[in-house]
């Protein structure tokens, strides 16, 4: 039986922030997780590298909704460009998204 709420694993962008409101605000939680794009598809991990490079040039990151899980509960995220090594296409490194968990307001307690 297929539930009316099942839902597939996905990342969902909702928005592009400045980077500086994220990094002062410290609500970011773990884990991280990188998105590369599909093991098979060089269109995927192109496209995800052209995201890396224009969020990064433009001093942003995303701010995203995602599943981890099929079924699972959706977070919400940011995604954030990130680089090893060269991105020069020689193999030896390159340009993906890290993905960090952001508390939703009842996460957030106040001491």
């Amino acid at each position: 039986i297929k539930a009316a709420f099942a839902s597939p694993r996905s990342i969902e962008m909702i928005g592009y922030i400045s980077k500086r409101d994220v990094i002062s605000s410290g609500l970011c939680m773990g884990p991280a997780y990188v998105v590369l794009g599909g093991k098979e598809s060089k269109k995927s991990r192109g496209a995800i590298a052209a995201l890396s490079l224009a969020m990064e040039e433009k001093g942003v990151w995303g701010f995203c909704r995602f599943v981890k899980s099929v079924n699972g509960d959706p977070c919400i995220g940011v995604l954030i460009p990130k680089l090893v090594g060269s991105d020069g296409g020689n193999g030896e490194g390159g340009r993906f998204l890290a993905l960090l968990q952001l508390p939703f307001a009842d996460d957030i307690s106040h001491i």
